[in-house]
């Protein structure tokens, strides 16, 4: 199907209700990728799932997975997940920084977790024009695609420009959205 799928990795910041307003004025779903060490208030992942968004694990900190040993990256994953059990049942995880080993990958799945990546990746963490990043996404969508943008306090805010430029041109280039935990069709793929 043209259909793309929207991730925010990074989550949550003061720039998420930012992120949150143009998902909802376009009505589009998304996935935040949190991380576990920014949630300051229980009220900002309630905003995101009464939002009817969904939440991923995207571990405790911001370190890569590369420079995990096996044993923090269990510690990191757990943390996370036991902080997003208390909102919602999350079924993705995304490496942080880069990608997790094999070990890493299977401890995530043993708990339920499918690890997942993008192709949709305008290098938002070093370019902040959002012309740029706008010219970038367009280039880069493809049919089933998974874009990963980012929050944060500076981030989340070009995210938001980001998304309130793209998403109208992709719906106008036929393009629908879907939301990540959304349940399998009978082919297999994701629906909305």
């Amino acid at each position: 199907q043209k259909q793309l799928f929207v991730t925010i990795d990074d989550a949550p910041s003061r720039s998420t209700g930012e992120i949150l307003s143009v998902l909802r004025k376009h009505r589009v779903p998304a996935t935040f990728f949190v991380i576990a060490d920014r949630v300051k208030a229980s009220t900002q992942l309630e905003e995101i799932v009464g939002a009817k968004q969904a939440l991923g694990n995207h571990l405790k900190t911001t370190r890569a997975c590369s420079k995990l040993t096996l044993a923090e990256f269990q510690s990191d994953f757990d943390v996370c997940a036991a902080l997003l059990s208390r909102y919602s049942k999350p079924h993705f995880f995304r490496p942080a920084s880069d990608f997790g080993s094999k070990e890493q990958i299977a401890y995530a799945k043993a708990r339920g977790y499918q690890a997942i990546m993008g192709t949709v990746f305008p290098f938002d963490h070093w370019i902040s024009d959002p012309r740029w990043l706008v010219r970038i996404a367009r280039w880069e969508a493809v049919r089933g695609g998974i874009v990963i943008l980012h929050d944060g306090d500076v981030r989340g805010h070009t995210t938001a420009i980001v998304l309130d430029r793209l998403i109208p041109e992709w719906k106008a280039a036929g393009y629908s959205f879907g939301r990540l935990d959304a349940e399998p069709n009978s082919e297999g793929s994701v629906s909305p």
